[in-house]
């Protein structure tokens, strides 16, 4: 089966962080005539509204077609990506909604196609569980194999002590 013809990319090859508010222009106001974008972004709200209220500290990596110049996508790709510290520290409510919304299928939305990626500290003897090296070889990557950049939000604290320790 063909890939599909991919679309330019917004961004240049690599993780760029930014707000919310920021990836809202990048991906639906400099769209004025999709009828789609505008559609899917109020959903990518909502799941950092949700996040928001559970005190979730985590990162939102978006990339897809929705970060691309295709007037109309389909949806919002995202990965879930939190360090296991962190979900650890979650109630066990919170953690299990993460889980069963957010490890593929659009269960959280049909708009959404999320997964999760947790990560964790180098000395940390679950971390050949992890899937960060999973998720580097398939997000910044168009359907063409050209490198591709993808959106960071994230959402809690800073991460200045964790980008230490990985």
């Amino acid at each position: 089966m063909p890939h599909k013809p991919a679309a330019q990319p917004l961004l240049a090859p690599g993780r760029h962080s930014m707000e919310l508010g920021e990836l809202r222009v990048l991906t639906v106001v400099r769209f004025p005539h999709s009828h789609r974008r505008p559609m899917l972004f109020p959903e990518l709200e909502r799941l950092v509204d949700d996040l928001n209220a559970r005190n979730v500290v985590c990162e939102l990596w978006v990339d897809g077609s929705f970060l691309t110049e295709k007037e109309e996508p389909d949806d919002i790709d995202l990965s879930f990506s939190a360090f296991a510290t962190a979900l650890d520290a979650l109630d066990n409510t919170s953690r299990n909604w993460i889980l069963a919304n957010f490890n593929g299928r659009k269960l959280y939305s049909p708009m959404l196609d999320t997964y999760i990626c947790v990560r964790f500290a180098l000395d940390d003897p679950r971390r050949g569980a992890g899937g960060t090296d999973y998720w580097a070889e398939k997000w910044g990557v168009g359907w063409d194999g050209r490198l591709t950049g993808y959106a960071v939000v994230k959402l809690g604290e800073t991460d200045v002590g964790h980008r230490l320790c990985t």
